[in-house]
């Protein structure tokens, strides 16, 4: 079964389904490529359905990616002197890496409020200050209680994000 977001392979008339494109078939649809700033043979996707990818180019020939974890993913960017990563959900939940060589999971995130928002995976970018554990999102409202297109300054500290909207909607 050829879809979006890969291939599956289904042996019950398609009562259940098991996709094959995590299994060494290598079939994904990017919204979101990045080298690593200190590691560029390593790689990471967000990618339609099959989730956060982390692979490594080594030599020639097709580089083999592990799927983190599933579900949408774009919009990659990079903070804290290059050794933490932030990566975008659709809806505006980002996800933050600690250690994003080697965990299998965000460490913690955010979801930022939408209301009548139709931007599907926001744009993130990473602060000025390549040092500082800051993004800025474009879209939406860091408070559940004001709707808006803001832009949102992100910072993440030891087990969390604080959020605030900067005065421009």
């Amino acid at each position: 079964i050829g879809h979006h977001g890969g291939i599956s392979i289904t042996k019950d008339y398609g009562e259940t389904t098991k996709n094959i494109t995590l299994y060494d078939f290598n079939v994904s649809q990017y919204y979101d490529v990045k080298t690593h700033p200190k590691d560029v043979n390593l790689i990471f996707a967000g990618a339609q359905d099959q989730g956060m990818q982390r692979g490594r180019a080594a030599g020639e020939g097709t580089a083999e990616f592990l799927q983190m974890v599933s579900g949408d993913y774009g919009h990659i960017t990079f903070t804290g002197d290059s050794e933490h990563m932030w990566i975008m959900y659709p809806g505006g939940n980002i996800s933050y890496y600690k250690t994003p060589r080697t965990s299998g999971g965000g460490d913690f995130g955010y979801e930022i409020q939408y209301g009548r928002e139709s931007v599907w995976i926001p744009p993130v970018m990473a602060s000025p200050n390549p040092e500082e554990d800051v993004v800025y999102v474009a879209g939406g409202s860091a408070n559940e209680n004001q709707t808006g297109s803001y832009i949102i300054k992100m910072q993440a500290l030891e087990d969390r994000i604080i959020a605030e909207n900067l005065p421009f909607n």
